[in-house]
């Protein structure tokens, strides 16, 4: 079985259109992780950044409802792998094919805030109060 779920911050997406009009998104969504980078290392924090896109009623309802830079979300699909030549050589990209996605937290002055699953972003605001 291929799904996956992550729960980060909306780094961006951009709304696009195949040659036939259908709308798609694309977007980058960043998590924060933590632990030791190698053996016997330091424990540090250090944030990853994953590509998706997102097809079809899905794209168009997410587009619709905005949920802006920063914004919590959860996103579940599937991830792919997609290998295409580039002007230097192959090119191999690494995606979530977004099927689902929820706001958890929405960025101040994009609309209402839902109220995130107790639990869901508590690695999130941790991470949020120790930038502060």
């Amino acid at each position: 079985m291929n799904q996956v779920t992550l729960v980060g911050r909306l780094a961006y997406f951009d709304r696009k259109r195949t040659s036939t009009g259908r709308l798609y998104l694309t977007g980058k969504l960043v998590t924060r992780d933590s632990g030791q980078r190698e053996p016997g290392g330091p424990d540090t924090e250090w944030d990853e950044w994953h590509r998706y896109v997102v097809w079809g009623t899905t794209a168009e309802q997410m587009a619709s409802d905005d949920p802006g830079r920063g914004s919590i979300v959860r996103l579940t699909g599937r991830f792919e792998t997609r290998t295409f030549d580039g002007d230097q050589g192959p090119v191999t990209l690494h995606q979530v094919s977004v099927r689902e996605y929820e706001i958890l937290n929405r960025v101040p002055g994009r609309g209402p805030e839902p109220e995130p699953p107790p639990g869901a972003v508590d690695h999130v605001q941790r991470w949020m109060a120790a930038k502060r």
